[in-house]
């Protein structure tokens, strides 16, 4: 299996964050009602999921790294 890395969960949260401020600025041109901003509303709803996931993973690697070098 393979080790958690922060450097990667680093890279990681940076291309989400990215990727969720380029959709809240292409949702912000997007006409009102419109299936696009349906669309890119739910996109923005799973970065935001995909970062509390790669936020606690970076956690849980911590503290298991911690508890590992005792």
């Amino acid at each position: 299996m393979r080790k958690f890395s922060s450097g990667h969960a680093g890279q990681a949260t940076e291309r989400v964050l990215e990727l969720s401020a380029d959709a809240q600025i292409t949702r912000r041109k997007t006409p009102k009602g419109s299936p696009a901003l349906h669309s890119l509303t739910g996109a923005i709803a799973a970065y935001g999921k995909a970062l509390a996931l790669l936020a606690a993973a970076s956690t849980a690697g911590g503290i298991l790294h911690n508890n590992h070098s005792r």
